[in-house]
């Protein structure tokens, strides 16, 4: 058991170590390159108020981030796979039924009201005034980045909030760290350990639950579905419908607004993780669990 344990600590500061030295380098990388097509100062790369000033400010925002985000997560997994991991460290991708990945749709969406009410109860917590401030910072930074001005805009936007970080993140923290952990203790525990580092990593503690939840899901459909793409495409259809919802409000198409983080009674919560729960435990009966039992 300890053995298990200091085994499962080495993995997770390895890869904890890897992600710092990658986002260090990415970050440095994605501000220089910025610096030269912007023209901006050192001081003004990370200020909200000065690219509100510049026409194309967005833009290279989102592009920063694009670049940052990249570097951080495919650094982090390349530099892992090649130092700690032969050719028998297989990542499952066997291909799942299409029927499941559109269930997973209704899955991942319906699950969202049911995470809007544990973030209203994750908000109540005392985390400290440095949580505030940086979760403050943070979701004003957010806000710029996703109020778009244009359909192109948005469409960069999916690309940057919604593909790349669901491809990136998932290989990190299920295709790596999940496996990994997996391999010395029960897949319950490496899933929610997982899943609990998936949330730490993003500094967003007012939001540290809902986030650890949709990590557990995500690990849960990798697990049981055997197929990696299952939790890419969730934590894609998880961060591009909350963009498309935010974008039709903005287009006034629609009036619910996001940014003011409507009220989720607790019969709604009720509702939508029984809905989810039901989806997902269809989806096992008819996709998964002959998989589990062979």
């Amino acid at each position: 058991m300890v053995s298990r344990l200091l085994k499962s600590i080495s993995i997770t500061l390895s890869l904890l170590g890897l992600f710092i030295l990658f986002s260090a380098f990415a970050s440095f990388l994605a501000g220089g390159i910025i610096k030269l097509l912007s023209g901006a100062s050192f001081n003004n790369l990370t200020s909200v108020e000065y690219w509100e000033t510049i026409p194309a400010g967005r833009w290279y925002m989102l592009s920063m981030q694009a670049i940052s985000a990249l570097g951080s997560f495919f650094g982090t997994f390349w530099a892992y796979r090649l130092l700690f991991e032969t050719k028998e460290n297989v990542i499952s991708t066997r291909n799942e039924n299409v029927l499941a990945f559109i269930l997973i749709i209704f899955l991942t969406i319906g699950l969202m009201p049911f995470s809007g009410f544990v973030a209203q109860w994750n908000q109540s917590l005392n985390f400290g005034v440095w949580a505030v401030e940086m979760e403050l910072k943070l979701e004003l930074l957010t806000k710029y980045l996703i109020n778009f001005s244009s359909f192109s805009q948005f469409l960069f936007g999916i690309l940057v909030i919604g593909v790349i970080p669901a491809i990136g993140e998932e290989l990190l923290f299920r295709g790596i760290l999940q496996r990994r952990l997996g391999e010395n203790f029960n897949y319950h525990i490496a899933i929610w350990l997982s899943a609990a580092l998936f949330s730490a990593i993003h500094l967003q503690f007012l939001g540290f639950f809902p986030r650890m939840i949709l990590g557990a899901l995500f690990g849960y459909l990798y697990y049981f579905s055997g197929d990696l793409k299952t939790a890419i495409f969730a934590h894609f259809v998880n961060n591009s419908f909350t963009l498309l919802l935010v974008y039709l409000y903005q287009t006034k198409n629609i009036e619910i607004d996001l940014a003011d983080k409507p009220n989720i009674s607790v019969a709604l919560a009720a509702i939508s993780f029984s809905i989810s729960m039901v989806i997902f435990v269809v989806m096992y009966q008819f996709f998964w669990k002959k998989k589990i039992e062979n």
